[in-house]
């Protein structure tokens, strides 16, 4: 057990994030919440108060989320608006030691949202997207003197553009580590990632497991 867990209040976000389309359709994407939960499974599971902001998917009716002797508070949330909403009531009520941002947060939103439902038959539809807000570059707004954790996921990048990307982001971000993943790394049961630190020094690990022990271990040492 790492003993400089044992109290600490540690903020996890975790899965995918809903977008309204029109009054019954959502932009998405495939995240199922699985890296996330057990990270905060795991920081519970050391003593640590733990309140995981979890989003819509395969987790829904996990009973292993309910266990009455870990310190896990849970949250849901569906919509983009509501965990921006929750970050920032969560960020204020109460300090936290630690944040892993590990939510898949969307990038983009209607520029126009049709509260009715679209009509079906059309043989063609465009929608114009514009950027949604960056959740991750508002936390150190709200949370100064916590450690903050970021998670940055890309496709077809070689493992040095990988580490680069995901270094520049972290820098931006205020983060003081990031965990960086190409997609085509991640399968059912292996989960290929990097955890970087500020001085650039990355550590690979290959599962989710050996991610979350890998990860708190580099965290017990900075806090």
């Amino acid at each position: 057990m790492l003993k400089t867990l044992r109290h600490k209040k540690i903020l996890v976000t975790a899965g995918p994030t809903w977008i309204p389309v029109d009054a019954i359709r959502v932009l998405s994407n495939i995240s199922s919440g699985l890296t996330g939960t057990l990270i905060a499974r795991y920081a519970a599971a050391q003593g640590a108060g733990v309140t995981l902001l979890l989003g819509p998917g395969s987790l829904e009716k996990d009973r292993t989320l309910r266990g009455k002797r870990q310190k896990l508070k849970i949250i849901r949330f569906k919509y983009f608006s509501e965990l921006d909403g929750l970050l920032k009531k969560e960020l204020r009520r109460q300090k936290y030691d630690v944040i892993i941002h590990s939510a898949a947060v969307a990038d983009y939103k209607p520029a126009k949202r049709i509260k009715k439902k679209i009509k079906s038959g059309k043989d063609d539809l465009s929608i114009l997207l514009k950027p949604t807000a960056k959740l991750i570059d508002k936390i150190k707004r709200y949370a100064r003197g916590s450690f903050l954790v970021m998670f940055k996921l890309e496709t077809e990048r070689s493992k040095n553009r990988l580490i680069n990307t995901a270094y520049k982001n972290m820098m931006r971000s205020k983060a003081d580590l990031v965990v960086a993943n190409n997609l085509k790394d991640i399968t059912k049961n292996r989960h290929k990632a990097y955890i970087i630190d500020s001085k650039r020094k990355a550590i690979s690990v290959n599962t989710k497991e050996e991610l979350a022990d890998r990860l708190f271990g580099m965290i017990s040492e900075r806090l």
